[in-house]
C-alpha cells in the first residue's frame, strides 16, 4: 500500500514533528535547569521557609477568608451561633464550641480590644496572638483581666508616642498583624445563643478614637462555607509573601527571610516568581506537607498515647516548657521551627 501525502497533510506532518522536537527542546532545558545546585538550593528553601512560616499563614489565612467569604476587614468580630460544622475550615477549632474571633491591626497605632466581664452565663477563655500565632496575653479570668473585664491596649512594633498611664492592660507586639479566637464557656444554663450576645460586646478601635469610638461590625459567619484553612499551592507563598510585606521582619526571622530571596520573595519588592521559581516552590512546598504530616502521626513526635499499649486514644507532646510558657515556640537559645509547625 502506497502512502500519498496532500500538501496539507505534510504540512501538518511537519509542524507536528516540529512542535514534538521544540517540547523535547524545552522540556530538555527544563531538565537541565532543575538539576542545577541553583534549582536544588530553591527547593531546599521552599522546603524550610514552608515549615517555618506554616502558623503565620494560617494567619493571614484567617483575615484572608474574612475578606473573601464574610465581606468583612481587619479589626471586624467575627461570631458563631452555634458550633462549627462540616462546612467550616478553621484551624485547630472544635465542633463544640461557638467561637468568636478577629484579624487585628495596629500599623496605624495602638489598638483597644474590649473584652466584656465575666456574666453569670458567659465568659471567655482564650489568648491575643500575633502574626505568628504566638501569645500576647490571655483574657477573661485565667488571663490578665481576672474575668472582670479590660481594655486591652496593643502597641505596634517601634511605637514612640505617649500611652496612657491607667485604664488599660498595655501589651507589645512585634507584628502589626495580630488576632484572637475566644472559647464562650457557657454554664448556669446558658445557650449558644447567649454566647453569640456576648460576642456583641466585645469592642475594637483605635486608641485615637478612644474618647468616641466607633462601632465595632459585627458578622455572623454561622449560615456561611467559611473556609480559612491554608492550600498547599502557589498561594501557600502568596501568603508568606503577605506576611513578610505587612509586618516588620524580626531579628529571629532574618536568617528564613533571607532564604526567601531565592524565591522571589523580597521585602518591599513585588512577588512575581519566574516559572523556575514556581516549580521549585510548589516541589519544595509537597515535600514541606510531607514533612509536617509526618511529624504530625509519628508517635513520640506531635503526639503521644494517653496509655501506652492500651488504646488509641493520643495526647499532645509538647515540647517541654512550652505549656508554661503560653506557647511561644521559642526558647533563649532557638525557634521550634517543626514543633511550632507540628
Amino acid at each position: 500500500m502506497k502512502l500519498i501525502f496532500t500538501p496539507i497533510a505534510l504540512s501538518l506532518v511537519l509542524l507536528i514533528s516540529s512542535c514534538a522536537k521544540q517540547s523535547e527542546t524545552e522540556n530538555n532545558q527544563i531538565s537541565k535547569k532543575e538539576s542545577s545546585i541553583e534549582y536544588k538550593i530553591m527547593v531546599q528553601r521552599a522546603t524550610q521557609t514552608a515549615i517555618w512560616a506554616m502558623p503565620a499563614v494560617g494567619m493571614v489565612d484567617f483575615q484572608k477568608a474574612t475578606v473573601r467569604i464574610l465581606e468583612g476587614t481587619i479589626n471586624d468580630v467575627v461570631y458563631l451561633t452555634k458550633p462549627f460544622d462540616s462546612k467550616h475550615g478553621f484551624l485547630t477549632a472544635n465542633d463544640v464550641t461557638n467561637y468568636a474571633w478577629a484579624n487585628l491591626n495596629c500599623e496605624s497605632g495602638p489598638l483597644v480590644l474590649e473584652v466584656p466581664a465575666a456574666s453569670e452565663k458567659v465568659f471567655y477563655f482564650g489568648t491575643i496572638v500575633n502574626v505568628w500565632d504566638q501569645p500576647i496575653e490571655d483574657v477573661g479570668p485565667p488571663g490578665a483581666d481576672k474575668g472582670k473585664g479590660a481594655k486591652y491596649l496593643l502597641v505596634p512594633p517601634g511605637y514612640k508616642g505617649k500611652l496612657p498611664s491607667t485604664g488599660y492592660i498595655i501589651r507589645k507586639t512585634d507584628s502589626y498583624a495580630n488576632s484572637f479566637a475566644f472559647r464562650p464557656i457557657l454554664k448556669n444554663g446558658a445557650t449558644y445563643a447567649d454566647a453569640a450576645d456576648y460576642a456583641k460586646k466585645l469592642k475594637v478601635y483605635y486608641l485615637k478614637d478612644a474618647d468616641k469610638p466607633p462601632a465595632t461590625n459585627y458578622i455572623d459567619a454561622t449560615p456561611l462555607s467559611y473556609n480559612s484553612l491554608p492550600v498547599y499551592d502557589q498561594t501557600f507563598f502568596e501568603d508568606i509573601n503577605d506576611v513578610i510585606q505587612q509586618n516588620p521582619i524580626r531579628e529571629q526571622d532574618k536568617v528564613m527571610v533571607s532564604f526567601l530571596k531565592d524565591l522571589g520573595i523580597e521585602k518591599g519588592k513585588p512577588f512575581n516568581p519566574s516559572e523556575e521559581q514556581k516549580r521549585a516552590m510548589i516541589e519544595g512546598l509537597e515535600l514541606a506537607y510531607q514533612s509536617m504530616q509526618s511529624y504530625f502521626i509519628t508517635e513520640g513526635k506531635a503526639m503521644i498515647p494517653l496509655w501506652k499499649d492500651k488504646t488509641q486514644w493520643q495526647v499532645w507532646n509538647f515540647a517541654p516548657g512550652q505549656p508554661q510558657l503560653g506557647f511561644p515556640y521559642e526558647t533563649d537559645h532557638s525557634v521550634l521551627v517543626d514543633e511550632r509547625a507540628g
